[in-house]
């Protein structure tokens, strides 16, 4: 008989390979009867149990990335807080879900509820004249009578209504030292002018409300509803009282309803 060294199993006496395992089986010399009882079977090796591995856990697709790319899974984390944030502050930092609601426009408003206007400017360009003064009194004459002329529909329009006067002139007259003609007068006139673009020439014989019927008149033609309004304006040009005062405009009031002078 002969014993398997691999596995013990016994076989014939002629067998050369177990015909259990297939390994090798040795042969006793000739005359010599293989003994069952010295045959010592190899240990059987022990394996420890593999411990059962965890279920696999669901990964986001950044964890699925190789070592080369967690740099883009951070990358790619800075972006979309990138992209909250500029959310966040386009929106004034609405929540997802709630409407975006524009910031309140305000506008300043003054105290008294109304709006400062600026002060009105005399548009009025200065007068131009494209010939030299007359320098003899026929000449002046003729062109003080002419700016009458000119100006009369302006004046008959204020007609009833009180304006500041300027000036009253006539030949002969002496004030300040000047003994008035035609020349002079004219030449106050365009002085007068110069400083008030808007002012206008009558002459005091057409209306009953001055005193003397041979006056070359300058006014402003500016209508107040009564006289101490007209000298209003003359306060506020500061013009001395002798040479601003309110006058009526009017072909049937006399001189004394008609007048206001201004308190010296």
């Amino acid at each position: 008989m002969t014993t398997c060294r691999e596995c013990g199993h016994v076989g014939g006496p002629a067998a050369r390979f177990c015909t259990r395992c297939g390994g090798a089986v040795p042969q006793a010399p000739a005359g010599v009867a293989p003994s069952v009882a010295s045959f010592q079977p190899r240990p059987v090796p022990t394996f420890a149990a593999r411990p059962t591995p965890p279920p696999p856990r669901r990964q986001s697709m950044a964890g699925i990335l190789t070592v080369g790319g967690v740099a883009l899974a951070v990358v790619v984390a800075v972006a979309v807080v990138a992209v909250v944030d500029n959310m966040s502050t386009t929106t004034g930092g609405a929540s997802a879900g709630q409407p975006y609601t524009p910031p309140a426009v305000t506008q300043q408003v003054p105290a008294d509820g109304g709006y400062e206007q600026p002060a009105p400017t005399y548009s009025s360009p200065a007068p131009t004249y494209s010939s030299p003064a007359p320098t003899d009194p026929s000449s002046a004459k003729a062109e003080l009578d002419r700016l009458v002329a000119a100006d009369r529909a302006t004046v008959e329009s204020l007609v009833g209504q009180w304006v500041p006067q300027l000036s009253a002139k006539r030949p002969g007259l002496v004030a300040n030292g000047i003994t008035y003609d035609y020349v002079t007068i004219l030449a106050d006139y365009r002085a007068n002018q110069a400083r008030y673009p808007d002012a206008k020439l009558l002459f005091s014989g057409e209306y009953t409300s001055f005193k003397f019927a041979d006056f070359w008149i300058t006014i402003v033609p500016q209508p107040y509803s009564d006289g101490p309004s007209a000298n209003t304006w003359c306060d506020a040009a500061a013009i001395p009282p002798d040479d601003c005062y309110a006058k009526m405009i009017s072909h049937s009031q006399g001189y004394d309803g008609a007048t206001l002078l201004r308190n010296r």
